[in-house]
């Protein structure tokens, strides 16, 4: 798996809870919230959540489980 940034993971940490605050339904909705916190760091905000994608996509192969 790919290594994040300092930055990269500083907006990871900042994504994650932003989701959980937010309850954000869709990667658009958290992107959407990120740049209006963020507005200068696009760069950062893309890293974080390809980077979180990838890892559910490890973690959960056949789709992440309802529930």
């Amino acid at each position: 798996m790919e290594t994040l940034s300092d930055s990269g993971y500083d907006m990871l940490r900042a994504a994650v809870n932003a989701a959980r605050q937010f309850q954000c339904q869709s990667v658009k909705a958290l992107k959407e919230r990120l740049l209006m916190t963020f507005p200068d760091r696009e760069t950062e905000i893309n890293e974080a959540i390809a980077f979180w994608a990838a890892n559910v996509r490890q973690r959960y192969p056949n789709g992440v489980p309802a529930g």
